[in-house]
């Protein structure tokens, strides 16, 4: 396991792979990954797996043949922790070395001031227009040339709209507006969803971002943690989780030795809550009854999409947040090691329809579905179903034609801390599974058959990373979507460390 978290150079030379099985003649194009590459400098570390020095990774398939290269983005905080030698930027779980120039509260700023927060931007890639950007869960994107994954520029989102820090996870519309949520957390924590409208010629690729709507947080001295939203056709959705960021522990800690990470407190007595949010209006549904759930824990929507008068939200859920301790690198590096927590993919009904006049007691039930819903007295509690026994987590799906629409397949990475590909099928509550016993695998990247009518006509793509020493190999893997097996594989003599998201652009046709 240890060989996953290893450092590497990175590979700024493309290499060719070394082609078994088939690569489909029409897939052409780069799959783009990130994730942390760097996790030591100098006589410092890294703690956590979320922490890493970003490292962008592109596979690029022509004519059946593939290359491999990598880059590090080139942010502040790299080129601050290089030119010390050693970490000077804090990240999700680590505390960079205390300024002997700054007093408590000035630490306090370099967490709270957005201007402080890193920009090591290494968990997505998001496509936008001729470029690629890399994003993380503070305010920062990096602007990425995607033949030479050369760093451009920098893009601070605090400056376009009024949110300190927004996830990573951007939906976008098929015309090219990008949709995300924020917090602002100074003064009384407000989450925000903002959109960017399409680009157009002679205007900057991020002019013109606004605020759709905002809510206050129900907890008024917490911050909740939120790494991903949902985006159906008229609808917003996040999930006011209770994983918070505990204010008072951060001023008891002195803001000295204790991370972003650390601050963060499970409040397992409280229940979950969802607020739904009206995409033309910004206005919260039901504000005075909400949505509310038993207490659990999610990084990840799969999809949300509307149903007869419900809002069906499904999510990569978990009883808890013991699987944000659980990638601390000093777990993830041993071979004795307790089981990773599994998420499970959860469905939640959401009854768009229920009014505050329903009689306590009220039931609400989608045809076909075993999640309920019920009314009681000041808000709807809502009960899940679960759509696979099979654990899941980084889901993808369809995304170009199902997001925010019904749909029936779903796909992750899975098994024991992801050594297996499941592909789910919710409308039958079913799983089928690709497991080599020797690999563990990334998340899957979703590509469909051009000319595609079936939802699932395409592949899969996943990178498979070997532990067995030296380790020193690296495969691309090429799955039937339908079937869920395999085509064909590409092995690189090269250690590549786990990464957590990508996406796949396909190449331009020729004039």
């Amino acid at each position: 396991m240890e060989s996953l978290y290893m450092n590497t150079d990175g590979c700024d030379s493309p290499i060719e792979g070394k082609v078994t099985g088939t690569i489909p003649s029409w897939l052409n194009g780069s799959l783009y990954r990130n994730g942390p590459g760097k996790f030591s400098i100098g006589d410092s570390s890294y703690k956590h797996w979320f922490d890493g020095l970003a490292l962008l990774h592109c596979f690029r398939i022509k004519l059946g043949r593939v290359t491999y290269c990598s880059k590090f983005v080139k942010s502040e905080t790299f080129k601050r922790n290089m030119a010390a030698n050693r970490i000077v930027v804090h990240e999700f779980g680590t505390t960079a070395y205390p300024d002997p120039c700054k007093n408590i509260f000035q630490r306090m700023f370099a967490w709270f001031v957005p201007e402080s927060l890193t920009d090591n931007t290494l968990v997505t890639v998001t496509p936008r227009q001729d470029f690629i950007y890399t994003a993380t869960e503070t305010n920062a994107l990096h602007k990425i040339d995607p033949l030479t994954l050369d760093t451009l520029e920098k893009v601070n989102i605090s400056k376009l709209v009024a949110v300190n820090m927004a996830t990573a996870h951007y939906h976008h519309d098929n015309d090219g507006t990008l949709h995300n949520i924020g917090v602002m957390f100074q003064g009384r924590p407000k989450t925000s969803i903002f959109k960017v409208p399409p680009p157009s010629d002679g205007k900057e690729l991020f002019e013109g971002a606004e605020i759709v709507g905002s809510s206050y947080s129900r907890w008024p001295f917490h911050l909740c943690y939120m790494h991903s939203f949902g985006m159906s056709e008229n609808y917003y959705v996040y999930v006011e989780q209770p994983l918070c960021l505990n204010v008072s522990n951060m001023v008891l800690s002195k803001f000295t030795q204790t991370s972003f990470c650390e601050w963060l407190q499970w409040y397992g007595n409280e229940k979950a809550a969802f607020r739904v949010m009206d995409k033309k209006t910004g206005q919260i549904v039901n504000p005075k009854m909400p949505y509310m759930a038993g207490a659990f824990f999610m990084f990840h929507h799969i999809n949300t999409y509307e149903d007869n008068g419900f809002l069906v939200v499904d999510v990569c859920g978990y009883d808890n947040a013991d699987v944000v301790n659980d990638h601390y690198l000093k777990n993830l590096r041993t071979e004795v090691r307790d089981p990773i927590s599994a998420g499970k993919a959860r469905r939640y009904n959401l009854p768009l329809n229920a009014k505050p006049q329903d009689e306590v007691g009220t039931s609400y039930m989608l045809e076909n579905s075993l999640a309920k819903a019920e009314k009681k007295e000041n808000s709807i509690l809502c009960q899940h179903e679960e759509l696979c026994s099979e654990a899941i987590e980084l889901p993808q799906i369809n995304y170009k034609n199902y997001n925010g629409r019904k749909y029936r397949y779903a796909y992750g990475a899975g098994g024991d801390y992801l050594n297996q590909l499941v592909k789910v099928d919710v409308k039958q509550k079913s799983c089928k599974v690709w497991k080599d016993g020797n690999l563990y695998t990334s998340e899957p990247v979703f590509v469909p058959t051009p000319g595609a009518n079936r939802e699932d006509d395409g592949v899969l793509l996943a990178v498979l990373y070997e532990v067995a020493e030296p380790s020193n190999k690296t495969h691309l893997l090429v799955l039937n979507a339908e079937s869920m097996e395999e085509i064909g594989r590409v092995q690189f003599d090269v250690h590549v460390p786990r990464d957590i998201h990508g996406v796949f652009i396909n190449d331009k046709p020729s004039d």
